[in-house]
């Protein structure tokens, strides 16, 4: 039934496929229930749904690391499973930290360094509810239980629309401040709007020295792949949609969005009312 989306299904048959290519980098959002008027449901899991997700990884033989052992020194290693947050929201540090415990997963939290303590804003912006974002003694809190922290920014603007010196202070800055408040070091980047469709922002990022960089494009390995196979050039990419292994270049490295068969017609059928009415 579901065709060429069920290498969309978490761990089907066609997902563990692609996981044989490399690692398998969850992205979560927020945790909990949606609330009622949130225009994107899908931007949240409950705890209990992250415990299955997690029990399952395990159960089909997937080992649990960090995002910097999926990446170790430049290798992307196959049989293996990290866990991401994106915003730095209030409700991972209250509802997801008792599962990552539990499970003994070192998962990281992308913060956005110039909106701690306060709101998602920039989705405020789109008509979204309002999420509560940690703020300092919360971040030390999150660490302080063993987890990571990364770079989402300064401002979460899409970096691909700004000139050269705002896409570096976003790049440069937020890392450069999330280190000296939290005295941690910051490795790792992820793109807002998985805006990292643009060679020279995807260099600052490189530049600044952040060890990877996560995007929000599908599947395991380097998305900045399908950019080379668009431009007519080759490419290492498999048959496999979803995955494309581009040597050393950590710095786009595609995600897995978990859902279920059910989940994903939902998503496929949310997303196309939203564009039939222009959201």
């Amino acid at each position: 039934m579901l065709g060429l989306f069920s290498k969309y299904v978490y761990l089907g048959a066609a997902q563990r496929r692609l996981f044989q290519h490399g690692p398998a980098i969850l992205t979560y959002h927020r945790i909990g229930k949606a609330p009622p008027g949130a225009p994107d449901p899908f931007l949240y899991d409950t705890a209990r749904e992250l415990d299955a997700h997690l029990t399952r990884a395990q159960e089909a033989g997937l080992k649990l690391v960090s995002l910097g052992e999926a990446v170790h020194q430049g290798n992307l290693r196959q049989g293996c499973l990290a866990v991401t947050f994106d915003d730095g929201c209030v409700s991972v540090l209250q509802e997801a930290l008792p599962v990552l415990q539990k499970h003994k997963v070192r998962a990281i939290q992308f913060i956005v360094s110039g909106r701690i303590g306060g709101l998602n804003d920039w989705d405020l912006s789109k008509n979204d509810v309002p999420e509560r974002l940690m703020d300092k003694e919360q971040i030390r809190d999150w660490l302080a239980a063993g987890m990571e922290i990364g770079s989402h920014s300064h401002s979460h603007r899409n970096l691909r629309k700004l000139k050269s010196s705002e896409a570096r202070e976003e790049i440069f800055g937020s890392k450069a401040r999330l280190e000296d408040v939290f005295g941690v070091a910051i490795h790792h980047f992820a793109f807002p709007y998985g805006g990292w469709r643009r060679s020279e922002v995807r260099d600052l990022v490189k530049q600044s020295g952040y060890e990877s960089a996560v995007t929000t494009a599908f599947g395991v390995g380097s998305a900045s792949a399908d950019l080379t196979r668009e431009a007519g050039y080759q490419s290492a990419c498999t048959a496999d949609f979803g995955v494309s292994m581009d040597g050393a270049e950590l710095w786009s490295l595609r995600r897995i969005t978990p859902l279920t068969g059910p989940e994903l017609v939902h998503k496929v059928f949310h997303r196309l009312m939203r564009k039939v009415r222009g959201l």
